[in-house]
């Protein structure tokens, strides 16, 4: 059987595959929800840190925000570049810094 960490890594593997995919990409809406939803928790005074905390899942949000913003469309470049660099300025936030930012509405 599977330790935890093997069957988290396959899975990280595969949704790399999916995010990845030339011939059936995913809805560029889809990819934005992904980042919201790791953003959301740590919005709050964290970092993240827990998310980011491994290589795989580090390796995936890259793929997903580089895929992101291949898909992203004329239509939603200026949501996504805000979007994105927000994630990018949470990234970077220790925890001492996180606490002190002003929480997004």
């Amino acid at each position: 059987m599977a330790t935890l960490k093997e069957s988290e890594q396959a899975l990280l593997e595969t949704l790399s595959m999916v995010v990845n995919s030339v011939d059936n990409p995913p809805a560029f809406n889809t990819l934005q929800l992904c980042v919201q939803h790791v953003m959301t928790p740590h919005l709050r005074g964290n970092t993240l840190n827990t998310a980011l905390s491994t290589k795989p899942r580090a390796e995936l949000i890259n793929v997903i925000i580089t895929r992101a913003s291949e898909l992203a469309g004329p239509e939603n470049d200026a949501n996504w570049t805000t979007l994105r660099g927000a994630f990018l300025h949470l990234a970077k936030l220790q925890p001492t810094d996180a606490a002190a930012a002003p929480a997004s509405s």
